[in-house]
């Protein structure tokens, strides 16, 4: 596509590499300082106009059903920390009905006590801080797609994982699984891609992102400066990482332009 291209649905962009954006705030142009991004990801277009985010939306739950034709697909949600990965993902499974699931790779976060034992208890949420082993095991399973499947839930106001919280039935044609590192290519992590259909990565308004993180924490007990600590010291870095894996993505979606998907 031309960097003259003009803004199109993501119907249009089905046959093509990349869609040319107005704001080019991504990482990927970012980081390749190019119009046309050479990761060979496809991009969601900034634009604000009328209708176009209910058409987006659509065009979204299509490419979905067109994966779940005839097979269980296993779609994967990734972004930074704070990026909106948990309510994009569950309002997507919504949105495809009973046949859809969501399995967060949050599930697979280590104990704190285990955590405490190895040392890293202050930088949870890294990626050696989940069990990448774990996480394989139960994709393989649901790849393998028979019968029921329990997978692990994570309750982020006790942060802890709860196990066969999640029961994937044979009926679930969508499993959507939500997570920073799906998309990572270091060892045990970069088995993830290849059990996915397809991947997709979030972006949005990093401020945005910035200030529901350290809520977040606030909520869930630190005083506003350790909140802000806590995404400086640990959350900014695992950001910076999951920013570098957008390239290996099937699709960027810009959340900045979903306000209405997206909206409490």
């Amino acid at each position: 596509m031309s960097s003259r291209g003009s803004t199109r649905s993501l119907a249009a962009i089905s046959s093509s590499n990349v869609l040319t954006t107005r704001s080019l705030t991504h990482e990927c142009y970012r980081s390749h300082g190019a119009r046309r991004c050479r990761c060979n990801a496809r991009v969601v277009a900034s634009a604000r106009s009328g209708g176009w985010e209910t058409g987006a939306v659509e065009d979204l739950l299509e490419r979905v059903r067109r994966l779940g034709r005839d097979r269980r697909v296993l779609l994967g949600i990734c972004g930074a920390p704070g990026a909106g990965k948990s309510t994009f993902t569950h309002r997507l499974a919504d949105a495809l009905g009973p046949a859809a699931i969501v399995v967060p790779m949050d599930g697979f976060h280590l104990h704190d006590d285990e955590l405490r034992r190895l040392g890293r208890l202050e930088r949870k949420g890294a990626p050696d801080t989940f069990d990448v082993d774990g996480y394989l095991a139960l994709l393989a399973r649901l790849r393998a797609d028979a019968g029921a499947v329990y997978a692990p839930a994570f309750d982020r106001d006790r942060e802890l994982s709860l196990a066969g919280a999640i029961a994937v039935l044979p009926e679930h044609r969508w499993v959507l699984t939500e997570g920073n590192y799906v998309l990572l290519d270091t060892p045990g992590w970069s088995g993830v891609r290849d059990l996915l259909d397809e991947c997709w990565f979030l972006t949005g308004d990093d401020q945005e992102r910035r200030r529901r993180l350290e809520l977040r924490h606030v909520l869930h007990g630190r005083t506003p400066d350790a909140a802000r600590a806590w995404v400086e010291r640990t959350d900014e870095p695992n950001a910076r990482l999951v920013a570098g894996t957008a390239a290996r993505a099937d699709l960027v979606v810009d959340l900045a332009d979903l306000p209405a998907w997206m909206a409490p």
